[in-house]
């Protein structure tokens, strides 16, 4: 029997990724399984919980390039 959860697995993780030893840590071991793809998603993810997409958006930093608008 499936039962509902109380929190998502992002509403629980990402919270501990905002401390930098946590985050370290994180990356360091995603970094140990030799996949790009996974140490995308760990950066993601830690940009995410340092909401570094809102940081961009007031920067007006365009992600998807790099680059900063004009």
């Amino acid at each position: 029997m499936n039962t509902p959860r109380d929190k998502s697995y992002e509403e629980t993780f990402l919270p501990l990724l905002t401390a930098p030893a946590e985050a370290a840590a994180y990356i360091e071991a995603v970094i140990e399984l030799d996949d790009p793809a996974a140490l995308l998603v760990a950066l993601r993810q830690v940009a995410k919980a340092h909401g570094m997409a809102e940081v961009a958006r007031l920067a007006n930093v365009d992600l998807s390039y790099g680059n900063q608008k004009s």
